[in-house]
């Protein structure tokens, strides 16, 4: 993946695991990144700021999706029931508009 436009991106669960790898990784790609979690350890934040790239630019967002159970279900209700068509292959984002940039 190449990145020369300096697109940014939003790791939810960025806080531990999987997440903080993916965080990095993108760092080192020139994304922007977005941590969202539903806690921010300020020692982990620093710990992920030291390993991204140098000059990444990272935020730490206190956020939790699962506050929004029902409005996540019915999204993924609606891709199961084949309710989307024409969407083959595509990534549909069910982030409650966490994906669009904000001036």
């Amino acid at each position: 993946m190449t990145n020369e436009m300096g697109d940014g991106a939003a790791v939810t669960g960025g806080m531990g695991g999987i997440g903080q790898c993916i965080v990095v990784a993108l760092t080192r790609r020139d994304f922007d990144v977005v941590v969202c979690d539903r806690t921010i350890d300020p020692a982990i934040a620093e710990s992920m700021t030291t390993n991204a790239a140098p000059g990444a630019r990272l935020s730490f967002a206190k956020n939790d999706l699962a506050e929004r159970p029902k409005d996540v279900g019915r999204a993924v209700a609606t891709m199961a029931a084949g309710e989307l068509p024409f969407t083959t292959g595509a990534a549909i984002r069910v982030d409650g508009g966490m994906h669009i940039h904000q001036y």
